[in-house]
């Protein structure tokens, strides 16, 4: 889960992702004929620390091609829904792909322009990442400031 919410990688994107993908610092997300990207677009999304800590945990499992070895898109809601479940939220709702929405809402809260968090989300469409720009208050003013400035 924490992978999903520090990468914003899709269920299917991270279900497909092989060990050859994941580099140093960044993973490779490939979109080929038989294991196609939602946009059908390749990406490179660079790794947090709290990633890189979390695909360490996955580490011991490395002998298998694919990261995530024996998950299949249902286990992987299913994991999502007891850790929901547990979670100390009063009426807890929601689905895996939240995941996605957190890294990109957590993105443009950081002040990332929209169009980096476009390329990073693999949104083939900037009108899907646009959505988030709401989350930054401060960004007009933030631009006007820039004039003061000079």
């Amino acid at each position: 889960m924490e992978i999903l919410a520090n990468t914003g990688l899709r269920r299917k994107e991270a279900l497909q992702l092989k060990w050859k993908e994941v580099h140093e610092d960044s993973i490779d997300v490939i979109s080929l004929t038989a294991e196609r990207t939602k946009s059908g677009k390749w990406r490179n999304v660079p790794l947090t620390q709290k990633a890189k800590q979390a695909l360490k945990r996955f580490e011991k499992d490395k002998a298998d091609e694919y990261v995530f070895p024996k998950h299949d898109v249902h286990s992987m809601s299913r994991a999502f829904a007891r850790v929901l479940a547990r979670a100390p939220i009063a009426e807890p709702k929601g689905s895996l792909h939240c995941l996605r929405h957190t890294f990109c809402s957590h993105l443009v809260i950081a002040g990332v322009p929209l169009r980096t968090v476009q390329k990073l989300a693999g949104h083939a469409s900037f009108t899907t990442t646009e959505k988030y720009a709401h989350l930054s208050n401060d960004h007009l003013s933030d631009a006007i400031k820039m004039l003061d400035d000079e």
